[in-house]
């Protein structure tokens, strides 16, 4: 889908910081007494630091200590960046510049505090805060990678939906942050990852840093965004609209209220279903998996533009097979908790596909509505009552 914005991460894609955040972390856990050796801790080096204790101690020294540990890694942190020679990556600056140039609304965001982010950008002359629109820090999060936080931070002082955007990353902790946001990730390999891990971790396409990546940014753009709608977030209501329909008509009929719906890369409704598996007494009627095969015909699925709207987060079936179909993003309601599949199903490593963006939570209360009328009518439904308990 088309692409607005463009949020870069910091430490490791446009800086050549990942070793002194190990360096740092090395040191501070020795003056505690924990001896952890470089190769283990640059490749935890991305996560927010609440999440980086616990990762490496456990949750019982992240109880007891993980504040002081934060501290001191900082500190250390300034004292080598004050004390070393710091790099910002070649043509860094030029791929903000060429960002900027196309029309994009560009950020950083990065889990480093504040002073830190002031530090390298005196240290390196890479002067990132004044070629992006928008900084995010530490400061403007509650919770960092690889939750969604940073991504959506970005995304609200940008102007535009999660969606919207695409984070350009070097950790499968970025991918993570991109993907429970709803955007997409560019993968640069200039930190402790390889291409390879970091396509099975999900992202759209890798390039080997951001020099690569500036030569063929349209190319990445391309394949981040190969429809022309723009999925603001008036986009994905009106998708999820036509969901609802097709939920309300499986409910008036006596089936569980998901409805689907599959738009083609300009917006336009070109199939909708609805469940019918109680009815049919066919478990496989999925409302996905009916609108799927209304598809040939009328689609080009090598095109891989498709966008599936759901009242429900798709099961492992239909999942697994919106990634064969090509489907491009799927939106959802209601989280499948029980038997979601946006969790439990892998990117698929075969040529030419790719994970589906995932945009989930869209009109939730009315998705969920459907669900509580059933349950009133059907109390007895074991996968509803679990599914209500859960949201």
């Amino acid at each position: 889908m088309a692409i607005d914005a463009i949020i870069f991460d910091l430490d490791g894609t446009l800086v050549d910081t990942v070793g002194l955040h190990a360096t740092a972390w090395r040191l501070a856990l020795e003056r505690a007494g924990y001896g952890v050796g470089e190769d283990r801790l640059v490749r935890e080096i991305g996560k927010a630091g609440a999440f980086f204790v616990p990762a490496v101690l456990g949750e019982r020294i992240e109880a007891d200590e993980g504040d002081a540990l934060r501290e001191a890694h900082d500190s250390l942190y300034l004292d080598l960046v004050a004390s070393r020679e710091v790099r910002s990556f070649s043509c860094a600056e030029r791929l903000l510049r060429a960002a900027s140039e196309r029309g994009f609304k560009t950020a950083i965001s990065t889990g480093s505090a504040r002073d830190g982010v002031e530090r390298v950008i005196d240290a390196t002359g890479l002067k990132v805060t004044d070629l992006v629109d928008v900084a995010i820090t530490d400061a403007d999060v509650t919770s960092g990678k690889p939750g969604p936080e940073p991504v959506f931070a970005a995304a609200e002082r940008l102007g535009v939906a999660p969606s919207q955007c695409v984070l350009v990353g070097d950790t499968p902790f970025d991918v993570e942050c991109a993907r429970r946001a709803g955007a997409v990730t560019i993968g640069v390999a200039t930190g402790a990852y390889t291409q390879e891990e970091l396509l099975a971790s999900g992202a759209r396409v890798v390039y080997a840093d951001v020099a690569e990546l500036g030569e063929r940014l349209d190319e990445a753009v391309r394949i981040c965004s190969p429809g022309s709608i723009h999925l603001t977030r008036e986009v994905l209501d009106g998708l999820m609209g036509e969901a609802l329909g097709e939920a309300k008509i499986a409910l008036d009929g006596g089936n569980l209220p998901v409805g689907a719906v599959v738009a083609d890369g300009a917006g336009k409704v070109v199939a909708r279903a609805h469940s019918r598996t109680e009815t049919s007494g066919n478990f496989l009627d999925h409302a996905e998996m009916r609108a799927f095969g209304k598809l040939p015909g009328k689609v080009d699925f090598t095109r891989r533009e498709l966008i599936l709207a759901t009242t429900l987060e798709p099961c492992v079936m239909c999942y697994g097979a919106a990634m064969g179909a090509r489907v491009e993003t799927i939106l959802y309601g209601l989280d499948g908790p029980s038997n979601g599949g946006v969790d439990r199903c892998l990117p698929m490593r075969s040529p030419g596909m790719i994970p589906p963006r995932v945009v989930a939570g869209i009109r939730i209360d009315e998705c969920r509505a459907l669900f509580e009328a059933w349950r009133r009518k059907h109390p007895e439904t074991p996968f509803v009552q679990d599914l209500l308990m859960r949201v």
